[in-house]
């Protein structure tokens, strides 16, 4: 059956075609995934970070079960540790990594490139270029990752995310659990067992290199042009539009790429171009190899690219850019805009954080680094100025328990007095913030109403004149 759906749906689907026991992600993904795994008999685990989400997936695909985790690119950062050490134990059983590059920005802090953790994590990554194909290579890195014991990522980017085509639908298959002992040798990641691993590593790095120059998602297209084009993911649609002209070779495996296929392309065309998002990294990989190509000489390493800039690139034709995505919108204005004001009011320095709330607070953050650093730059603000205490850390609840958490500890134990505001976005969850701080050891914890901006005002002002660090939860649930 044929349905029309949008990218994310279709990773969905393709999850439950694949028959996936085991799915993980970071809070921040939950009523979308929910959604989508409704009706799927799929249950996801929620996991306070995406280390947290990667570990509990690693750990079912190592029991034999086919496991899925969905992380953005900077959740990828707080997740290397696992994903490098996953990738010398091997997984048993089938494990999918969806990482989602917001390249243009859209809702991050950074425009960072996750192919690069292919490459040094020794992890094969597949790009699908519209929602049909990101079903398809769902399934097809499961074979993968079971036929060579490793995670495959899949990389997608903000706009593929935010696109949808028709996918044709299919039964779900439930495969069996491979029993395997779960041998120390191979995952307990001591010197001597790494030692080993590395050099299996090597040896299936030779082999999927190999294997991929006969996969049919690494595919040219001819048009009987006088150039040749590679591409990938959504950049392809891009290029099939800007270039009906051109030859085209449609990569589908990112790393290890098709080089020998490819270098029997590039002998057929009078001029070879690399047409990606972001970094050069299949351009580097060319000439690396020998591959005579142009590409970030002249197509721009930052930004989204488009059908007009590419046709401006190629044939010096202007065409107007297309909308952006919608820009994110914080669930509760009302929370927010109080914050703001009373802070704004204050004149104190604000730590932001990467939430909705930090985002929506406008010009009143003066920085904005990662999630859960709101705390931590804090901390280094009041030793840089003597503890003069005219900065406050303002952070979600979620990305609080995320990873601030860890830095409201270090600052009791290195007794730091820094002011904390945290508002309280953990609606449907048991979790009582006040009470995780006083476990901590924070005597001076209040939780005030959101709404009532007097009251906010006299906590924080009482925060700031504290001699330790003390926390205002705006909106807790007492």
């Amino acid at each position: 059956m044929k349905e029309l759906m949008m990218t994310y749906e279709a990773i969905a689907r393709g999850a439950y075609e694949s028959g996936v026991r085991v799915f993980s992600a970071d809070p921040s993904y939950k009523k979308f995934i929910e959604s989508k795994f409704s009706g799927y008999d799929i249950k996801p685990d929620w996991a306070v970070n995406e280390k947290v989400a990667l570990e509990i997936a690693i750990g079912g695909a190592v029991c034999g079960a086919r496991a899925m985790v969905c992380l953005k690119h900077n959740g990828l950062n707080l997740a290397a540790d696992p994903l490098f050490s996953s990738a010398y134990t091997g997984i048993n059983g089938g494990l999918v990594i969806v990482v989602i590059d917001d390249v243009g920005v859209h809702v991050s802090q950074t425009e960072q490139d996750s192919r690069y953790y292919a490459r040094s994590a020794h992890i094969p990554m597949l790009e699908p270029s519209d929602s049909a194909e990101a079903k398809e290579y769902v399934k097809l890195a499961f074979e993968l990752s079971e036929r060579y014991d490793v995670p495959v990522i899949i990389r997608i980017t903000s706009r593929l995310m935010a696109s949808g085509s028709t996918v044709e639908t299919e039964e779900r298959k439930v495969a069996e659990v491979p029993s395997e002992e779960i041998a120390a040798s191979k995952y307990a990641m001591l010197p001597s067992n790494a030692l080993v691993r590395s050099r299996i590593v090597e040896e299936r790095d030779f082999e999927i290199a190999e294997y991929v120059n006969g996969l049919t998602i690494n595919r040219v297209e001819h048009a009987k042009g006088k150039i040749g084009v590679i591409c990938s993911g959504i950049v392809y649609q891009y290029v099939k539009e800007a270039l009906p002209k051109a030859d085209i070779f449609k990569i589908g495996t990112i790393y290890p790429l098709p080089i020998r296929a490819i270098r029997a392309f590039a002998s057929k065309v009078n001029q070879l171009f690399v047409v990606e998002e972001l970094e050069p990294f299949i351009e580097m990989q060319l000439k690396a190899a020998g591959i005579k190509c142009n590409g970030k000489d002249f197509i721009p390493m930052h930004g989204e690219l488009s059908v007009s800039k590419l046709r401006e690139k190629f044939n010096h034709i202007p065409r107007p850019e297309p909308e952006k995505l919608p820009v994110r919108i914080p669930s509760d204005a009302v929370k927010k805009s109080t914050v703001a004001k009373v802070l704004e009011k204050l004149g104190v320095t604000v730590n932001g954080d990467t939430d909705a709330f930090s985002l929506g607070a406008g010009t009143v953050v003066s920085t904005l680094l990662c999630t859960g650093a709101s705390i931590g730059m804090a901390q280094g603000f009041n030793r840089a100025k003597d503890n003069a205490r005219n900065n406050v850390a303002l952070i979600g609840g979620s990305a609080f328990l995320h990873s601030g958490i860890s830095a409201l500890a270090g600052s009791m134990m290195n007794k730091d007095g820094i002011t904390v505001v945290i508002v309280d976005d953990l609606t449907d969850t048991p979790v009582k913030l006040d009470e995780v701080c006083k476990a901590l050891g924070i005597e001076e914890v209040d939780v005030v109403d959101a709404e009532d901006g007097a009251a906010l005002e006299s906590a924080v002002e009482k925060g700031l004149k504290s001699r330790g660090t003390s926390v205002i939860i705006a909106g807790g649930r007492k």
